[in-house]
């Protein structure tokens, strides 16, 4: 019979107490590294929601830029700090306006007062229903623009109990839809002789037929398949780079070709604008003046002392006139026949919106010419409720072209 020796068995029990710490060792390590990892994954969960916060917020003032250009010269953003006057030459110098209130037009310069994190802005679409513990908030400070530069929009984002922020800045050269005198999604033709005022963008071909003329840019998403004659420094841009100074291609002025789907989102702001923001809201859901049974509204302008109001008028009943019409048809043919009954006479909202529930027609007939001082952006229907725009009359400006008056027509469905 084998005899074991003490210090073989000494040596065993050595090996067993070595590999149980081992074990332990190994298994504290897996659970460390498990924790760091767990760690890692919720900080990174974390930053991705912070940063989706930071540039949803981004997106969303510069789509209220591209509605109105100067949206940061009017409001102060639900988003933004309370700013405090700095313009001495300002007749709101050293006031202060809270977030979501109308800003001192003439003033231009201000700073921001500090607000503590747990202040900061929350959209009601990144706040949770349940735990407050991942809501995400945001702050926006708004530095205007030097000498027609762009506007500069500084978003900070956070999750509430979280100390760090992340911070995007971008800047916004922002180009208003009332500066486009027609935007298409696929390919648009001008007559002989058509003169455009304000900038075209077509998505795919652009043509102008002889002794056409544009006096402001025009883009197409593909070809300028024939060129107009360009006035007063206007010129083009298509895939070709070859109507203007230096060989510009649309991807370089437009890097992604506008999404129609989501321009038509945006509109929704000057809906808002106009019903909700001081703008002109013709809809009888909003001003109980207008019946039920409206079909369309005729605006025309009228000027005392350089001064354009805009007289509205609304009809309940489509003109009839032909049997070979259809009753949209009627109205782009007979609008000037129609039975118009006054609503009121607006002045310009300073907002610039107007919209309206049903067709709208601009200017009564050739005798009466629709003479714009001032700017304004009417929009016609929504993406429910298709509706015209009818021209009704010749559109002029009362100070020419030198950029001072401007008309935007938006129609859901046709002009």
């Amino acid at each position: 019979m084998p005899v074991r020796r003490d210090d073989e068995r000494g040596v065993a029990m050595l090996t067993v107490v070595m590999g149980m710490l081992a074990i332990v060792l190994m298994t504290v390590m897996i659970q460390r590294l498990a924790s760091i990892q767990n760690s890692a994954s919720g900080f990174q969960a974390r930053e991705d929601i912070v940063l989706a916060t930071t540039e949803a917020m981004l997106e969303r003032y510069a789509a209220k830029l591209t509605i109105d250009p100067f949206y940061y010269q009017q409001y102060v953003d639900e988003a933004e700090a309370p700013r405090t006057c700095t313009d001495s030459d300002s007749s709101g110098f050293g006031s202060m306006v809270a977030p979501g209130n109308a800003w001192v037009t003439d003033c231009t310069t201000w700073d921001y007062a500090d607000v503590a994190p747990d202040d900061w802005y929350s959209h009601p679409l990144l706040t949770g229903s349940v735990a407050s513990g991942d809501d995400a908030a945001s702050l926006i400070h708004v530095t205007p623009p030097m000498e027609g530069g762009a506007v500069t929009v500084t978003v900070a984002g956070r999750l509430s109990g979280h100390i760090s922020p992340r911070v995007v800045q971008a800047d916004i050269r922002a180009e208003s839809v009332s500066e486009f005198a027609r935007m298409v999604e696929g390919s648009l033709s001008y007559g002989s002789g058509a003169i455009t005022l304000g900038k075209v963008y077509a998505g795919v071909d652009l043509s102008y037929d002889s002794g056409s003329e544009a006096w402001a840019d025009i883009f197409a998403g593909d070809d300028i398949t024939s060129a107009p004659t360009f006035q007063s420094g206007a010129e083009g841009f298509d895939s070709s780079g070859n109507h203007n100074a230096l060989g510009l291609t649309i991807s370089d002025v437009y890097p992604d070709p506008i999404d129609f789907d989501n321009f038509t989102d945006d509109l929704t702001l000057i809906r808002a604008a106009a019903c909700q923001g001081g703008g002109i809201c013709l809809d009888p859901v909003v001003d109980p003046r207008i019946p039920s049974s409206v079909k369309a509204y005729l605006i025309e302008t009228d000027n005392v002392m350089d001064e354009t109001r805009l007289k509205v008028s609304y009809a309940t009943t489509t003109p009839s006139y032909s049997t070979c019409l259809d009753t949209e048809q009627e109205w782009w043919v007979h609008s000037q026949n129609a039975s118009w009954t006054l609503l009121d006479v607006f002045d310009l909202p300073t907002n610039g919106a107007l919209w309206a529930s049903q067709h709208v027609v601009l200017g009564r007939n050739s005798s009466s010419d629709f003479v714009l001082d001032g700017a304004i952006t009417v929009y016609a229907g929504d993406s429910s409720s298709a509706k015209n725009v009818i021209i009704g009359s010749s559109l002029k400006y009362e100070s020419g072209l030198d950029g001072s008056d401007i008309l935007g027509v938006i129609a859901s469905d046709q002009i």
